[in-house]
Order: structure tokens, then sequence, then C-alpha cells
């Protein structure tokens, strides 16, 4: 906490954007100005949206994407990969502008590309008193970012679309859907877990010749989890105990 503090002066712990920006600053997403402030209120350009949005989801393809104003800009490199994974486009066929401020509307069209949870039910956008400002080619995206609870309206009971993101609300929006994310990732390798587990459950009986198929099926199954699904398969000594059992009795077939 005190070096966050140390870090980015104008960030105070209780802060509703303090622990976002503490994690994607310890991991070098985004950096700070040099009279050590973070200015969280601050605007945060295209350029620097699409950059953290790649550090933080691991995005690297890349197919050499170019645009007039890009071409010798710091985060050509980082525009290149955005395009090429169908993040986002340029504001033009020619043109990215790369540094204007980039509008609460674009980044959950970027998020939305991202995640692929445009809904043309605009049921949640309908809710906010100036839903009609939401530019046509955003509505889906924007629709889809709320309903999965990424970003959130004001108290006035607005989304300001047009209004540009702030460096905070960035921040903690791309810190909600990596969140998200990971929360999926381990509920996904419990349920593959659960499958072997199962599997290897049968198992816990007398064993037989006629068992070598599924038990080297339930071992083929098991070695084909990922490193944190195999930690979740608790029973394991099972299937140990069912292929030692094998062995023994086809060690004793070949001695007859």
């Amino acid at each position: 906490n005190e070096e966050l503090e140390n870090r980015f002066s104008d960030i105070k712990e209780g802060a509703w954007y303090y622990n976002a920006i503490n994690k994607v600053a310890e991991l070098g997403y985004i950096n700070g100005y040099s009279d050590k402030t973070f200015k969280p209120n601050n605007s945060i350009t295209r350029a620097e949206f699409v950059k953290i949005l790649n550090n933080t989801f691991g995005l690297t393809k890349s197919s050499g994407k170019v645009f007039s104003d890009t071409q010798n800009h710091w985060a050509k490199n980082d525009i290149d990969v955005a395009v090429t994974n169908g993040i986002c486009k340029g504001k033009s066929y020619t043109e990215f502008k790369p540094n204007d401020p980039i509008t609460r509307e674009e980044a959950a069209l970027m998020i939305s590309n991202y995640e692929k949870i445009a809904n043309n039910n605009h049921d949640k956008i309908n809710e906010f008193s100036d839903t009609e400002s939401v530019s046509n080619w955003a509505k889906d995206g924007v629709e889809g970012v709320i309903e999965k609870g990424y970003m959130h309206g004001y108290t006035d009971n607005t989304f300001k679309p047009k209004g540009n993101i702030t460096r905070a609300e960035a921040v903690s929006t791309l810190s909600r859907v990596n969140e998200d994310e990971a929360n999926s990732d381990i509920k996904l390798n419990q349920e593959e877990a659960n499958k072997v587990i199962t599997r290897i459950n049968k198992l816990n009986r007398s064993i037989s010749v006629n068992d070598e198929i599924e038990i080297k099926n339930t071992r083929d199954a098991y070695n084909n989890l990922n490193k944190e699904a195999k930690t979740l398969v608790t029973n394991l000594n099972v299937l140990e105990n069912a292929e030692a059992s094998l062995n023994k009795i086809n060690n004793a077939i070949d001695l007859i």
C-alpha cells in the first residue's frame, strides 16, 4: 500500500480505483507521470488504451498493419496487434488517431470485440437517460459490457458514451474483465477436473484385465488436463492403484 502511494502521490488507499491501479502498475501495464502522479481523472488516449488492453490479455499476434498516423508512433506495434486481433479499427481506412482521447463507447466496443459479448437487445442501455447519445455502431458493444458488469453508468442515470473514459475508469474496467476471465478459468478447470474425478472413482473396485482400456483412457484424460486442473484431482491415488493392480494381472499372465 505504501509502495503505491510512494509511486503515485495522488492515489490514496480507499479510492474506488485503488486496487485496480495498484495491480496494473505493479505489472507495468501503465505508467504515471514524471511528477509522481497518476492523474486518475485524466483522459487516456486510444494508443494508451490498446497498449493496456494488449498487455492485460496477453495479445501479441500482429500482421504489420500500419496507418498513416502510426508509422512513427510509439504505439505502432500495439495498434497493429489490437487491429490484427479484431479489437478495433482505425477512425478511417488511413488514420487511427492514436493521440485522440478514447471515449467510453469506443472503449466499450473494444472490450466487447475482445470478449465477443456484443448484444443487440439494448435493454440495459435503454435504462440510461442518454441512451440516444450512444452511436449506432457502438450500441451492441456498450450493451454487452454493461450486461457483464464491466462498465457502469453514473449517479445521474447517464452513461456518457461520448465522454472521454478516465485513466481510473479504463484501468478498473479492464481489471474487471481480467478478473472475470480468471474466475471463468477457475470454474472451467474445476469442471474438467470433476469429469476426471468421476471417471477415476469408477475404478475404485476390483480390477480385471477387461479394465485395461478404461484405465488407459482415464490416465489420458488426466494427462490432458492443464496444470491447474490437475491439482484439483484429489483421488489420483485410486487411478494409480488401478494401474498397479492391472500391471500385477498382466505380469501374472506373462508368467503363465
